[in-house]
């Protein structure tokens, strides 16, 4: 069984891996989940473009969800868009 961390992040679920990777998660319609896979680089995360989508909650549950973690606090930006003009 892996050891994921959950942290919030506005509408984001930011899960940090056991083997270090970083992924998101956010709520995409009625009972639906997308995720994808993020990056930092020095004080920025960047959210990176959904990989997948699943079954999950409706919006209300998810907001619960998403209360019972703490904040993200290991950047102190993000970025909800791969690419920076």
């Amino acid at each position: 069984m892996t050891k994921d961390t959950s942290y919030r992040l506005g509408r984001y679920e930011i899960i940090e891996k056991e083997n270090g990777e970083v992924w998101w998660e956010t709520h995409a319609g009625f009972g639906r989940l997308r995720a994808g896979k993020c990056f930092i680089v020095e004080e920025i995360l960047f959210i990176g473009p959904f990989k997948k989508e699943k079954p999950g909650f409706l919006k209300s549950e998810f907001i619960d969800h998403l209360n019972k973690f703490p904040k993200w606090e290991e950047t102190k930006y993000y970025c909800s868009s791969y690419t920076i003009l």
